[in-house]
């Protein structure tokens, strides 16, 4: 039996298969404001970090290892974690996870560097706990038929938190200073705690009866679903965080960025929850296919770009690729993850998020120094069609895995 089957389904038997199961629980609800607010807490101290640092007395380079620092601890430790996440059950390590969490956000109004790194250390290993647990207790919260949809709106906090945070964080620093946004960084990682005990029940996310919490420490099911996710989210930052420095090789005023970010971020939202729907109603793995292909012609067009209006069009091309595909994926890890296994799969599966993301965008920025910006773009895209033959070739496999709606 997959991950999450049982209950999960049982107003579909009750109703001769008349209704759809109930979505929108207590626990689903509260699981997705949880990883909202966590989200909102680290978007609203990332721009914040460097400045705390240098009010602190240190430079770039220890900004560099406050990140560096908090990254480690969270990929390193993520197998680790999803293995007790199958040995406790997943509620506790997502309990953990926020209860660290919260602490970790009161602690950043210790005055000192060598405190702050420690606490980076510590903040990062309790985010590898919260971002185990929670994708491992949706699992076991969710009906099987609503995995697609259920996984796209737990999905889109992330992307929610970044739209809005951010700016919020400098907007308070330009009022309060350094004390606004950790006031609310703080507030926010209690907030997390407190959904966590109040909407989601002990009975939520525990061992299944007789289910062996052994095995390698990557679940072989997760790995190319993880693979996936690593391809496709390595050239995120390639939309995301090199826009302005594209603006700026070409001549062009920041300026005409201004519609860039919005039309990016409302296609990528928009995607997400109309493929959430969909990807109940067909095989995960054409969603997958699709997301590749589109992700490969988004990057063949910004190859081609001079200006942000071409630039926009990539964008959106690679916003719905990245928004239709990840609840394909990881609706698709729920379906394949062996019972006792759902922290394994879990957290094997979004190392691909971290790994894709922060290799990334170090990555091409290596590129873009040496050849400009053809060259990150037409290596991106060699990448994408890569995974789009890898994933083809699998397909058989990966559409086998899918429990029938």
């Amino acid at each position: 039996m997959s991950a999450g089957e049982g209950g999960g389904d049982a107003t579909l038997a009750s109703t001769g298969g008349l209704a759809r199961p109930r979505l929108y629980t207590a626990p689903f609800i509260g699981i997705c404001l949880l990883t909202l607010f966590a989200f909102c807490q680290n978007f609203t101290l990332q721009p914040i970090l460097p400045l705390l640092v240098l009010d602190l007395g240190g430079d770039a380079t220890l900004v560099g290892v406050a990140f560096l620092v908090f990254s480690v601890p969270s990929v390193v430790l993520r197998p680790w974690i999803g293995r007790l996440a199958d040995r406790l059950g997943s509620r506790r390590v997502l309990l953990m996870g926020v209860s660290a969490n919260a602490v970790a956000g009161a602690l950043y109004f210790i005055p000192s560097l060598a405190a702050l790194v420690a606490l980076r250390v510590g903040h990062g290993t309790a985010w590898a706990a919260l971002n185990t647990g929670g994708p491992s207790t949706l699992a076991g919260i969710v009906p099987s038929s609503r995995r697609g949809e259920a996984s796209a709106v737990f999905d889109l906090m992330p992307g929610l938190s970044i739209l809005i945070m951010p700016t919020i964080a400098l907007m308070l620093y330009g009022v309060f200073g350094l004390t606004g946004p950790l006031i609310v960084a703080a507030a926010l990682g209690l907030a997390t705690l407190a959904v966590a005990v109040a909407l989601i029940p002990a009975t939520v996310g525990s061992r299944p009866t007789g289910a062996s919490s052994g095995g390698a420490l990557l679940e072989p099911t997760a790995v190319l679903p993880m693979l996936y996710q690593l391809l496709m989210n390595s050239v995120l930052s390639l939309f995301v965080v090199y826009p302005p420095l594209f603006a700026a090789q070409h001549g062009l005023p920041l300026s005409d960025l201004v519609v860039y970010y919005p039309v990016y971020g409302f296609v990528f939202i928009a995607s997400r929850l109309v493929a959430g729907r969909l990807v109940d109603r067909i095989p995960r793995v054409t969603v997958a296919i699709v997301g590749a292909t589109l992700a490969g012609v988004s990057l063949v067009i910004a190859a081609a770009a001079t200006d942000v209006a071409l630039l926009t069009v990539a964008g959106v091309v690679y916003g719905i690729a990245n928004g239709a595909s990840a609840p394909a994926t990881t609706a698709l890890v729920m379906d394949r993850a062996p019972v006792g296994r759902v922290g394994a799969a879990m957290a094997t599966y979004t190392l691909g998020f971290q790994f894709g993301s922060g290799l990334g965008a170090a990555a091409w920025g290596l590129l873009i120094d040496a050849g400009g910006f053809m060259v990150p773009f037409v290596v991106g895209a060699i990448l994408e069609f890569g995974l789009l033959g890898l994933v083809i070739s699998r397909r058989a496999t990966l559409r086998g895995g899918q429990v029938a709606t």
